[in-house]
């Protein structure tokens, strides 16, 4: 499978999992301003800014995706929701500018967890493969060592439309609380 393609698509085509063109065009201006690298150095995807280019980059590994096709049973068009919806999540950091440092809110694994979470509530493909997604609240992975295979917003953080700092501060009084070793 051409995994650039797909990702080069996003935004361009009607998918049946995803939104409407028009609510999905925005993704495609956003593929058009950064690179996209296929790189090995890394586990997943990510999005960062290449200082020495003076460019946003969006990486992804392709044996992730390959792991996932097989470790998930996805058939095609299902790989190709995940793939989509690994995209948007990344693009998301860089449009939703969580790319930009908070002094208040250190950059870590706590702010990681309230920024993936709230992105993957609202991806279309990942609702649509919930199914074979086993997902995880933050609360829950912040609370206990569990196995997911997709974070998502708990129904209070959905219902009280919170932003990625009001989820980071709760999880933070969460993980002080439980005296968590190691959760940030």
């Amino acid at each position: 499978m051409d995994y650039r393609a797909i990702i080069e698509s996003v935004g361009t085509e009607p998918f049946k999992f995803g939104e409407t063109l028009s609510k999905e065009y925005i993704f495609s201006v956003a593929l058009k301003i950064i690179d996209i690298r296929e790189s090995s150095e890394i586990e997943t995807a990510c999005v960062y800014y290449d200082r020495s280019a003076r460019k946003v980059v969006m990486a992804y590994n392709p044996a992730f995706f390959d792991f996932m096709a097989e470790h998930k049973a996805f058939d095609e068009t299902e790989l190709k929701a995940y793939i989509r919806g690994v995209v948007k999540h990344e693009l998301l950091h860089f449009m939703l500018k969580h790319l930009v440092p908070d002094p208040a809110r250190p950059i870590g694994l706590l702010r990681n967890i309230a920024m993936d979470a709230l992105i993957n509530t609202c991806v279309p493909e990942f609702q649509a493969l919930r199914s074979k997604l086993k997902t995880a609240t933050p609360e829950e992975a912040v609370q206990k060592p569990i196995e997911f295979d997709l974070l998502v917003a708990s129904p209070k953080a959905s219902s009280e439309d919170w932003n990625w700092e009001m989820y980071y501060d709760h999880l933070l009084k969460l993980v002080e609380n439980s005296k968590i070793e190691n959760a940030i």
